[in-house]
């Protein structure tokens, strides 16, 4: 079962506080496949109202201002894919940005993930083409999954360039715009 972590604070809350912590804030948002955390951080930075819950399978990865521990960020050592039944329909926003393994199987395919939102919550997915090669999924199979999942909602797709990540809040971002030229698909939903 998932652990909800608030770093450092070494006690991890029981799920049952978890509801409540989230009851303190106007708008939850998920960040799935958080990673180091640093896009987490930024939006709980940026909207001091938004209870910001990171997930990843690891949570060694965290960059330090991320372990400080903010009040309306926590994080989840859990599988995105798997997550507690608790936290489905809560979030108003769900971001998944640069998905591989797993999670970029369940983005491409017809995984339930985005049920995780609540109805009419604003979806948020980036995915670059390198990360699907590496995995063997045609980056076709990865925009179709991606329809799929935003059927019935306003949503936009877009094929861009990967070096236009400089600017986005993310460490992986900025690694993948650096490296090899890659497409990325980034692709939302607004809320309705």
């Amino acid at each position: 079962m998932a652990a909800l972590q608030t770093i450092p604070t070494p006690v991890r809350p029981a799920h049952a506080a978890l509801p409540a912590w989230l009851d303190r804030f106007e708008r939850v948002h998920l960040d799935l496949g958080t990673g180091d955390g640093a896009y987490a951080l930024h939006v709980a930075r940026t909207d001091s109202a938004c209870a910001v819950v990171g997930v990843d399978t690891c949570l060694d990865n965290l960059v330090k201002p991320a372990r400080k521990g903010w009040d309306n960020l926590r994080f989840l050592a859990a599988d995105a894919t798997d997550l507690p039944p608790w936290l489905w329909g809560h979030a108003d926003t769900v971001t998944i940005n640069f998905p591989y393994g797993k999670l970029l199987r369940a983005v491409a395919g017809r995984e339930p993930w985005a049920l995780l939102a609540s109805t009419g919550a604003a979806l948020a997915i980036r995915v670059n083409e390198s990360a699907a090669m590496a995995e063997g999924i045609p980056f076709d199979e990865v925009l179709a999954g991606v329809r799929r999942a935003l059927e019935g909602r306003r949503a936009r797709l877009t094929i861009v360039p990967g070096a236009e990540l400089r600017a986005f809040q993310s460490t992986w971002a900025k690694r993948i715009a650096h490296g090899r030229p890659t497409r990325m698909l980034v692709a939302s939903a607004d809320r309705r």
